[in-house]
């Protein structure tokens, strides 16, 4: 399944952009803290005597050179523009409302700034997510780390903020309400990842539960006949948007509940041949299966490899006579496999990154236990 650069997924990120930008300059302007990266490169620009847009552009600049090093699978337009835009649309944000508003200088008066950053901030990041056109610069570091050391994400997130909040707070940064809500979101996204990451909502657990109890409410009540008249008309009327609303439970339990074991194949509907079979009886094996592959396992059952009728079709081509072949050396070795406890959004995902239409449901000890293809995800309704 590969991946298309389509109008709507560039328009969602240069929005979340724009959002990510708001949020940032509300953190700012709330005086009362920014998230670690945004302290460090604010208080850098104070000391240099630069524009914010013009330090962010130097951080960005060196860590989009990692990511081109070390990284570049996580390399997409949306990784050049957040990195080229981000620091001065903050810029042009803060100098707005500074210009506009009075500053805060209370806490009663700061905290609904600090919650309208943090709302703005969640809803941006999960647009620039879900479009899926690459990782910011900043955010590469963490997914570099966890690439290079194998240590959980929510580890190398939590060394790169903490690392540059120290940095920051060195230097004489603002640290504060921002720090806090960063360390606390993040927390509270690894406790909530199974219910939100699969939705591909974002980063920040707290701002998306609020925003989609919001749409809950709103489809629930159906505001419209509460805005009587002409305007609820134009607004409701063409759109439909309580009709997408209502549905939405659904889909949701859907993508939430439905796990690979639900639907994978099981049992006699399991392609597998061993390594020693000829690849004549693989190919029979896929014709009866009718799921376009057939797993390779040795004597224990562990999965070894995959074939697949692509791999057939290549084969062929390349060699003609395939009657000698035997697996163990025409097989894909280390296919990509998935545990039968997981979401079936999971294999969406996996499929959908690795641009293919099979996978093999394999147990703790990597025994084949199952198979599962893209229409079984389609059937489930799940896409």
């Amino acid at each position: 399944m590969e991946q298309h650069v389509t109008f709507r997924r560039v328009a969602g990120m240069l929005v979340g952009i724009v959002i990510i930008s708001l949020g940032v300059a509300l953190f700012k302007f709330a005086h009362l803290g920014n998230d670690p990266f945004n302290a460090l490169t604010i208080r850098s620009a104070e000391l240099a005597g630069l524009t914010l847009g013009v330090q962010n552009l130097i951080y960005n600049a060196v860590f989009f050179t990692m990511q081109m090093i070390w990284g570049r699978r996580y390399v997409g337009f949306g990784t050049v523009a957040n990195a080229v835009c981000c620091g001065f649309i903050i810029t042009f944000f803060y100098d707005f409302l500074t210009a506009h508003f009075a500053q805060a200088a209370t806490l009663p008066a700061q905290l609904p700034w600090v919650a309208a950053a943090v709302v703005c901030t969640s809803l941006g990041i999960s647009l620039h997510q879900t479009s899926d056109l690459g990782v910011a610069p900043y955010d590469y570091l963490a997914l570099g780390l966890r690439d290079h050391t194998l240590l959980p994400y929510f580890c190398c997130r939590l060394f790169t903020d903490t690392l540059c909040a120290l940095l920051a707070f060195l230097l004489g940064g603002l640290l504060g309400t921002g720090l806090i809500l960063r360390l606390c979101l993040l927390g509270l996204r690894r406790l909530l990842g199974v219910l939100l990451g699969h939705l591909g909502l974002g980063r920040f657990g707290l701002g998306l539960c609020l925003g989609f109890g919001l749409l809950l409410a709103l489809g629930r009540f159906r505001l419209r006949f509460l805005l009587r008249g002409r305007l609820s008309f134009l607004l409701f009327r063409p759109f439909r948007l309580f009709r997408l609303f209502r549905f939405l439970p659904r889909r949701i339990h859907r993508r939430l509940l439905i796990h690979v074991q639900d639907i994978m194949r099981t049992g006699e509907d399991i392609p597998a041949v061993r390594e020693e079979v000829g690849v004549l009886e693989a190919v029979r094996e896929i014709t009866k299966k009718h799921i376009g592959m057939t797993a390779v396992v040795d004597d224990q059952g562990r999965v070894t490899g995959i074939f697949t009728e692509g791999d057939l079709r290549r084969l062929i081509e390349r060699l003609g006579d395939i009657r000698p072949c035997v697996m163990k050396d025409v097989m894909i070795r280390n296919p990509k496999t998935i545990r039968a406890q997981e979401l079936a959004a999971s294999a969406v995902k996996l499929l959908d990154t690795f641009h293919c239409n099979q996978l093999l449901v394999v147990d703790e000890d990597n025994r084949l236990i199952g198979a599962l293809h893209l229409h079984d995800l389609m059937g489930a309704k799940v896409l």
